[in-house]
C-alpha cells in the first residue's frame, strides 16, 4: 500500500514537473517571438522611412518605368511578372548592396519595398554574419535550381524571406499584412498602382507602408482605406473606353467606401516564426561545428 502511495506521489510530481517545464519553455518561446516582432517593428519604421524618402511609385508621371540608381542591382522579371532587383555583385556584399538599394533613388513596386524590409529584418534578427551565411545558402540553392530547370523563374530577392513565414498565429506587431482595393480596380485601371497596400503592423491599429502618407509615420487602417478610396475615385488612370462605366459605378461614393471597410474587415497576414528561425540558427550552428 505504501509502495502504491509512493508511486502515485511520483506520478503526480512527474506530471507537475512536466507541466511546469512545458509552461516555462512556452513562455520563453513567447518572449523570443515578442523580441523578433519588436525587431521587425523597429526595422520597418526605420527602413520604410528611408524608402519613402528615396523611392517613388511607378505611375503615369514616370511612364511606369521601373528602375534603381544602385549599381549593385539590376532588374529581372519574377514569377508574378514583376520587375524586381537582381543582385549585380558578389553575394558576400549583400549587406552594402541592401543598404545602397534602400538609400539610392528608385522607382519600384510596393511588394519590392516590403521584401526589402523583410530582408532587412532578417538581417537584424540573425546578425550580419549569420545573415550573410543565410543569404549565401539561399542564393546557391536557387542558382542550382535554375541550372537544372531553365523554366525556374523564382527570384532570389523575392524568395529570400519566405523560409521564415508562418501563416498561423494572430495579427499583431511584426505582422506583414495586405489591405486591398475594390475587386473592380483592375477592370477600370489595369495599369493602376493602388490595388492595395503591403503593410507592416507596428502597434495597435498602426501600420506602415511604402506610401506618400507614411512619410510622416505609421497610420491606422481607416486612413489606409480612405487613401485607397480616394485613389480608386481618381480618373487619370482609368481606361478611356471604360470611363463612362467607371463614372456610373462611382456614383454612390459612400457605398464604395463601406465596401472597402467590409472587404478589409479581416486583413490577410503572415508572421516570421521564432521556431523556424531557431531551427535555422541551430542548423548553421551545428554545421559550423
Amino acid at each position: 500500500m505504501n509502495i502504491n502511495f509512493q508511486i502515485k506521489k511520483m506520478f503526480i510530481a512527474f506530471i507537475f514537473t512536466s507541466f511546469f517545464i512545458t509552461s516555462v519553455v512556452n513562455a520563453m518561446a513567447d518572449d523570443e517571438q515578442e523580441n523578433i516582432n519588436n525587431i521587425i517593428k523597429r526595422t520597418a519604421i526605420e527602413t520604410y522611412s528611408k524608402i519613402n524618402e528615396n523611392w517613388e511609385y511607378p505611375s503615369l508621371n514616370n511612364n511606369y518605368v521601373i528602375k534603381t540608381e544602385s549599381s549593385m542591382w539590376t532588374l529581372e522579371i519574377d514569377k508574378e511578372g514583376i520587375e524586381v532587383p537582381c543582385l549585380n555583385t558578389d553575394i558576400k556584399d549583400i549587406i552594402p548592396a541592401l543598404d545602397e538599394l534602400i538609400n539610392r533613388p528608385a522607382t519600384l513596386e510596393c511588394s519590392v519595398a516590403l521584401k526589402v524590409v523583410q530582408i532587412n529584418s532578417i538581417r537584424n534578427i540573425l546578425g550580419d554574419i549569420n545573415f550573410i551565411y543565410y543569404a549565401t545558402d539561399i542564393f546557391n540553392r536557387m542558382k542550382k535550381m535554375k541550372e537544372k530547370d531553365k523554366d525556374f523563374n523564382y527570384t532570389f530577392f523575392m524568395e529570400l524571406p519566405s523560409m521564415f513565414y508562418d501563416r498561423c498565429g494572430s495579427l499583431g506587431i511584426g505582422s506583414f499584412c495586405y489591405i486591398k482595393n475594390m475587386k473592380e480596380y483592375p477592370h477600370f485601371k489595369p495599369k493602376g498602382t493602388a490595388r492595395g497596400y503591403n503593410m507592416i503592423c507596428v502597434g495597435q491599429d498602426q501600420f506602415i507602408s511604402f506610401s506618400e502618407m507614411c512619410k510622416t509615420g505609421p497610420k491606422n487602417k481607416g486612413e489606409f482605406i480612405t487613401e485607397l478610396h480616394n485613389s480608386f475615385l481618381e480618373e487619370t488612370d482609368v481606361l478611356e473606353n471604360r470611363l463612362d462605366q467607371f463614372r456610373e459605378f462611382c456614383l454612390n461614393k459612400k457605398e464604395l467606401e463601406a465596401n472597402l471597410y467590409s472587404i478589409n474587415e479581416k486583413l490577410s497576414f503572415v508572421n516570421f516564426s521564432y521556431e523556424r528561425i531557431r531551427a535555422y540558427v541551430k542548423k548553421i550552428t551545428w554545421e559550423g561545428n
